[in-house]
């Protein structure tokens, strides 16, 4: 069986709920925290972990503490990782629930030329290998959303430390360009896991950043909105105005992703990760639906 870590923070409250799931399918695990509010409001401890101004000049903005901690909490990983030489090995955020087939996936297939096999992603884009019944892993093609379960070799762990000099420079989904450093990334068809309550996730302190963005969304009908996205992106215009000043970060997030989506109206290989993930028909059928449709609704409801 591979080694299992979860990534969490000390006091969490989804934490016990899926400790007592992987209890039930007898899934051994290491729980390896983040960085806590405490340490946060460290200022030793960001100076030695946080490069903030690599992360400003790149993005145009500071990362916010819940995003620093579970960076932090990556990294911490992928170090132990290095240092104990571990070849692979899977990584949780404590904000999902993994479906009883999982366990059975972990030790029966090997899945070796994937660099970083992910069970659950809420953005990018994907090339089809084969039907989607069957369980397949179907290659990313593009930067890609959540670093909440996954799969990585010890190869990629090295890179990713490596590029980001041991430090938080990006967040945890993901700190590194896949292509430049030659990462294989694939998505695992049927979802081998689902999202928990979003009320009690961090992401929910994003929530006031959206509002403005909301109001447009319900003044304009969305494939209006939809369209104006892609133009607004493909062209360039939030680089030319230094909204996001690193072309290259640009580039991967935000370019290629608008390149590909008129790509897949085109091309019937080329998906849409989130027309993936907000079908629950994506899913292993042992997940609970109801559960599903309530993580859903909070997930895409502001994007």
């Amino acid at each position: 069986m591979l080694p299992i870590f979860i990534q969490s923070y000390k006091g969490s409250k989804r934490l016990p709920e899926l400790k007592k799931r992987f209890k039930k399918l007898k899934l051994n695990f290491k729980i390896i925290y983040g960085a806590g509010p405490l340490d946060l409001r460290d200022k030793k401890f960001l100076n030695k972990n946080y490069d903030s101004n690599f992360f400003l000049k790149k993005t145009g903005r500071k990362m916010i503490d819940a995003e620093i901690g579970c960076a932090y909490g990556h990294l911490k990983i992928y170090k132990h990782i290095i240092k104990n030489k571990i070849p692979e090995a899977v990584i949780f955020e404590d904000d999902i629930l993994p479906s009883n087939n999982l366990k059975f996936i972990l030790n029966n297939y090997s899945y070796k030329n994937i660099d970083i096999l992910v069970f659950l992603s809420t953005s990018g884009f994907i090339s089809k290998i084969n039907k989607f019944e069957r369980l397949n892993a179907h290659n990313i093609v593009s930067h890609f959303n959540s670093s909440c379960a996954y799969r990585i070799n010890l190869k990629t762990c090295k890179k990713i430390i490596k590029c980001n000099q041991g430090k938080i420079r990006g967040l945890s989904d993901w700190p590194i360009d896949f292509n430049k450093n030659n990462i294989k990334c694939s998505l695992l068809i049927p979802l081998q896991v689902m999202l928990v309550d979003q009320n009690l996730s961090s992401a929910a302190s994003l929530r006031d950043l959206l509002i403005k963005y909301k109001k447009v969304k319900n003044i304009l009908p969305n494939y209006f909105l939809n369209c104006l996205r892609v133009i607004y992106y493909f062209l360039c215009i939030p680089y030319l105005l230094r909204i996001y000043p690193d072309f290259g970060y640009y580039k991967e997030y935000f370019w290629k992703k608008s390149f590909l989506l008129i790509k897949s109206l085109i091309f019937k290989n080329i998906i849409e990760i989130k027309n993936i993930t907000s079908n629950i028909k994506f899913y292993q059928k042992d997940l609970n639906r109801n559960k599903i449709k309530s993580s859903l609704k909070f997930l895409y409801k502001t994007s």
